[in-house]
């Protein structure tokens, strides 16, 4: 008696594995393939009923079999007599014929696209072990097919502690392995990226920070919504020069973020290249004047500042008294970290 959870031609279980029922429809598309089972499990005999199923591995096991005979080596007749006398020769054939010209076909490949494995058992990142627990977002996919020419699929996945960093260039850098196919679904998968990217409108509505996306704030900006509004209110004259104060401060950090070219920019934000140069200025020049001072330079610190910052070892080593205890300011001329642009190119040519 045959075991409905397990394959009929390896004798495995199906359970927890991807399998084909064997039903009519299977003996009728995959005439050939129900043959070579049929000749495999001699003296053997099952039903098309849609109670058994074999596994995934034996279907593809039948497959190359299917694929490598010559067309004019006959299969068996002792095999051909169980098989139903109702299933037509010819349509059986043409239906093969169908199958395997789908499968043929069903791959293509985009010239300069890439895709990464679409795979939801790992992270995307590579040698990452850890749970990739999150779907990629359609706003980083997006921008990697368009910007990068890197398709990632929808079921890839992304571990919650890169989720957490934004750290999606670095996708970039890495040996992931990558492949030029493209099947129907992918290609479907873009077309709905592009469509939802319509309906949604603007790229980001910076007048309601709130609304966005803590990911997606942190992916453009490189900032949280706290950090976004600390610079928005200590920069009050982009409102005396702007109705739009919160946009124009944030297409500046994303143009200053991204590095990407200003048509570009404008594209996502459904404006023209002048406009965009406009709003960029005004930005740059309201932090220039009115926040840069406060927090860059000598003029943003007091002396008390400077002390109430001193180390137990510099205050042993400079001296001074406790009732006047000395400014320690200690220069390194190494270098001066200040931040690593996210656009690879960008980096590498400064």
């Amino acid at each position: 008696m045959e075991r409905r959870n397990s394959c009929v031609s390896c004798e495995r279980s199906v359970l927890r594995r991807r399998r084909h029922r064997l039903t009519q429809m299977f003996l009728e598309r995959y005439h050939d393939y129900a043959v070579l089972l049929l000749q495999e499990i001699m003296p053997r005999e099952i039903a098309f009923d849609g109670t058994l199923s074999i596994c995934n591995p034996c279907w593809l096991r039948f497959y190359r079999a299917v694929q490598v005979r010559p067309v004019d080596d006959p299969l068996p007749q002792q095999v051909q007599e169980p098989l139903p006398q109702q299933v037509q020769e010819e349509e059986v054939q043409e239906i093969v014929v169908d199958v395997q010209q789908q499968q043929d076909i069903g791959l293509m490949t985009i010239p300069g696209y890439l895709r990464v494995s679409n795979t939801a058992r790992r992270c995307v990142f590579q040698n990452c072990r850890n749970v990739p627990a999150n779907a990629v977002p359609k706003y980083v996919r997006l921008h990697f097919f368009r910007i990068n020419k890197l398709f990632i699929p929808k079921l890839a996945r992304v571990c919650q502690p890169h989720m957490i960093n934004n750290e999606w260039e670095d996708l970039l850098n890495e040996q992931i392995p990558l492949h030029e196919n493209f099947n129907s679904a992918h290609v479907l998968d873009i077309i709905e990226l592009y469509e939802w990217r319509l309906e949604r409108g603007t790229q980001l509505d910076f007048e309601n920070v709130e609304e966005i996306d803590d990911n997606e704030l942190h992916f453009y900006t490189g900032m949280d919504k706290i950090q976004f509004n600390n610079i928005l209110n200590q920069t009050s004259s982009l409102r005396d020069r702007t109705n739009s104060s919160a946009t124009v401060l944030g297409l500046y950090l994303v143009k200053i973020r991204t590095g990407e070219p200003d048509e570009r920019i404008a594209s996502m934000f459904n404006m023209s290249r002048r406009t965009l140069e406009r709003k960029l200025k005004i930005a740059r020049e309201c932090l220039s004047e009115e926040f840069v001072p406060h927090h860059l330079g000598l003029d943003h610190m007091t002396r008390e500042d400077v002390v109430a910052r001193n180390l137990t070892i510099p205050s042993h080593i400079f001296g001074g008294n406790q009732n006047e205890p000395a400014a320690i300011l200690v220069c390194d001329g190494t270098y001066i970290y200040v931040q690593k642009s996210s656009n690879f190119l960008f980096q590498r040519r400064t």
